[in-house]
């Protein structure tokens, strides 16, 4: 189940990401059209999504999955709710800056369609739009049953 971020998930979140503290993850909170989802599995929250949307665009900020459950489509499902948001009318595509020695990031973002678009500061920022539909297919039963 994918819910709601609030504060009360920052200590729980901060716990599996190994680079952010609650401290780093508290100010996306506090501002406007900053939001995020986490996921939920038997009670227990083992992945996370924080992001800022405006009128265009929806820009990731952070993907975290718990160390002990990746690899199982965890960090996909979040990816593809963000996807599923998407809309012709509003926001249209995804962006997302990873850092340029993460490797298995950008190719995670590669295989859900996600394109490099250009390089700044020791950044790929990589982008995800409405118009390359032709190319994404949805992969969870949920997205598939969605689309029909």
């Amino acid at each position: 189940m994918i819910r709601q971020f609030d504060t009360r998930d920052l200590g729980e979140v901060a716990r599996m990401d190994g680079e952010w503290t609650v401290e780093s993850y508290a100010p996306f909170l506090d501002y406007d059209g900053y939001t995020g989802r986490v996921l939920v599995e038997s009670g227990r929250i083992i992945g996370a999504i924080v992001y800022r949307f405006n009128q265009f665009k929806f820009a990731v900020h952070r993907v975290v999955v718990a160390e002990m459950v990746r690899r199982r489509g965890h960090g996909t499902a979040l990816i593809e709710h963000l996807q599923m948001c998407l809309s012709p009318d509003r926001q249209s595509h995804i962006t997302c800056e990873v850092y340029e020695y993460d490797l298995a990031s950008q190719l995670f973002l590669r295989e859900r369609g996600f394109r490099w678009t250009r390089t700044e500061c020791g950044h790929y920022r990589m982008e995800f739009w409405l118009s390359d539909v032709n190319v994404w297919r949805p992969t969870n039963r949920i997205a598939t049953e969605a689309r029909a």
